[in-house]
């Protein structure tokens, strides 16, 4: 069976203020809904599964690093494939997930979203004069978020 959360449990587990949710799965900007409810109103709970809770987490933490709700609507598709998995890391604290932005005329892309280790991110940072970086410590965080749930 599909594990199921109700808000007050992702505001917890992610860190975010229960008001910010509401407001965060009210606003098309970011790419996040509740995927389950029961019925529509006000007043009904909105439910949220694992998929859910990592969407979100990913939305806030890429807010909380400054970034638009556009950009983080065209990140957290792509950010949330690549952790997908990361209930499984053995080394999560290692991993970052970097936004690179072009900014510069001669930029060879628009926007690249990975995951990356320090050493390789000092590197992009060292020889491109091209594109802005953007290094989230999305392995930490999300370390942190699965220990809680699994207390």
């Amino acid at each position: 069976m599909q594990q199921v959360f109700q808000a007050s449990e992702i505001a917890d587990l992610i860190g975010i203020p229960q008001a910010r949710l509401a407001k965060f799965v009210e606003s098309p900007g970011y790419g996040v809904s509740p995927s389950q409810r029961k019925e529509a109103g006000k007043g009904i709970p909105r439910l949220y599964t694992l998929d859910d809770l990592l969407t979100i987490a990913l939305a806030w933490w890429l807010f909380q690093a400054g970034l638009r709700s556009k950009v983080i609507g065209e990140v957290v598709p792509k950010a949330t494939r690549l952790v997908g998995n990361s209930q499984t890391w053995s080394k999560g604290s290692d991993r970052f997930l970097v936004v690179r932005r072009g900014i510069a005329a001669g930029a060879n892309f628009v926007q690249r979203v990975c995951l990356e280790d320090p050493t390789d991110i000092l590197a992009h940072i060292g020889s491109d004069r091209y594109h802005a970086t953007q290094v989230l410590p999305v392995g930490a965080l999300l370390e942190r978020m699965w220990s809680k749930m699994n207390k």
